[in-house]
């Protein structure tokens, strides 16, 4: 359409048969803008409906629809940019049978403002500052389930060296619905703040770093400081041929969450959770359009609990000594994919995968050391696969020209 707006409508729909439940969702959306390209509204709606088989009726269904919509309105263009939106999920929309996750009962208003540096200036090559809100309420209830505080910024010298920093803070208490695993009980969850800084050096150069760090904490309950390092070592040995390895290690010592439900009681537990990823990849250009990717990544997650509660029906906690269970976990996953591509045609790829993989995921008296938990990986069951896949676009305007029918002489 006009001023680089536009208009779609999508379905989607499985049919199982066999007693099996049937899912469709329809959908349409919108961009309009007007001449300037100053202001700007976006929009989504969809409904889904979900046939589950009646036994009591031969080839009867209920139905169970549910909604979801987007709505927002920006101002786009110069130094200044910013919006609201509105985003809505009932507590019936289910996309799942198609291969989406959505949570439902959410709520979501958002507002932005944007700040941009369009032109170099001094030693500046860019810059952003962004300011944002979120406020959460649960469809249902009315309830607040979160309201977070954002401000975000990027600057990038003449040097192409990058720096950024950000810092968030929910300075209400919020109910979270999910953390409880059951229907109907809730928590109540704290008010938090977190911070992060990191640099990324010049890409083109051989050889350049990525690093960032995060700092969270509680505000009602204090405690030593969280983290999550992450660091990006780059290095391109020519013009195809480049690697990346990272390492990221994150701490957070006073994680709390769901840990076991016995009768009626639910009960809550602080843990210390510890994450390690090392990751390695290699990326081959042999022409433009032809290109291998090779991926290696073990990830490492510990969790070791410490005190544990016993959730009030008011959504509170009340700390207990009663409970005996062993809920200290290990989690590994390790992977190596293999990924070739051929884009054989504008917009049209072939892709061929190999994956091999091995998970496991432990509840574990002690947590093991680094080096014990490596050793331990050979033992586990493997996963291979091999994927094809071909994509290929077919251009309306190209195909309209051959479907005119043409004229006799």
């Amino acid at each position: 359409m006009k001023n680089n707006s536009n208009f779609y409508f999508t379905n989607l729909n499985t049919t199982h048969g066999q007693g099996f439940d049937d899912s469709n969702v329809s959908g349409f959306g919108y961009s309009l803008s007007n001449k300037k390209n100053s202001i700007r509204t976006d929009g989504n709606f969809a409904l889904s409906q979900l046939l589950k088989t009646d036994t009591s009726s031969t080839n009867a269904f209920q139905t169970t629809l549910g909604y979801k919509y987007f709505i927002g309105l920006q101002k786009t263009g110069g130094n200044f940019e910013y919006g609201i939106s509105r985003t809505l999920t009932n507590s019936t929309y289910y996309p799942a049978d198609l291969g989406f996750q959505s949570i439902p009962n959410i709520v979501r208003n958002r507002f932005y403002i944007d700040y941009r540096l369009l032109n170099p200036y001094k030693s500046l090559q860019a810059a952003n500052l962004s300011i944002s809100s979120n406020y959460n309420t649960d469809f249902i209830t009315k309830e607040r389930t979160n309201f977070e505080l954002q401000f975000e910024s990027f600057v990038m010298r003449r040097s192409f060296n990058a720096y950024f920093f950000g810092a968030g803070i929910a300075p209400l208490p919020y109910k979270d619905y999910y953390e409880a695993r059951e229907e109907g009980r809730v928590f109540n969850g704290f008010r938090y703040y977190y911070f992060y800084f990191g640099i990324s050096t010049d890409y083109r150069k051989k050889f350049a770093v990525d690093y960032n760090n995060s700092i969270p904490n509680f505000i009602d309950r204090y405690q030593s400081f969280g983290y999550n390092n992450e660091i990006k070592l780059r290095y391109r040995f020519s013009n195809k041929f480049t690697t990346v390895y990272e390492f990221a290690f994150a701490y957070d010592p006073y994680s709390i969450g769901f840990a076991d439900k016995q009768g009626e009681d639910i009960y809550f537990a602080t843990r210390r959770i510890n994450n390690y990823t090392n990751s390695i990849s290699f990326r081959y250009i042999f022409k433009n359009n032809l290109a291998l990717n090779i991926n290696a990544r073990h990830y490492w997650g510990t969790g070791d609990y410490q005190n544990y509660f016993i959730l009030q029906q008011n959504g509170d906690l009340l700390p207990t000594e009663n409970y005996n269970g062993i809920n200290n976990f290990s989690f590994n996953a390790a992977n190596i994919d293999a990924v070739f591509n051929w884009q054989f045609a504008p917009g049209s790829d072939i892709t061929l995968t190999y994956k091999y993989a091995l998970i496991s995921d432990e509840i574990v008296p002690t947590i093991p050391k680094f080096g014990d938990n490596l050793k331990s990986l050979q033992n586990l069951p493997n996963v291979n696969s091999i994927s094809l896949k071909v994509l290929y676009f077919l251009d309306w305007v190209y195909v309209k020209k051959y479907m005119k029918p043409k004229s006799r002489a």
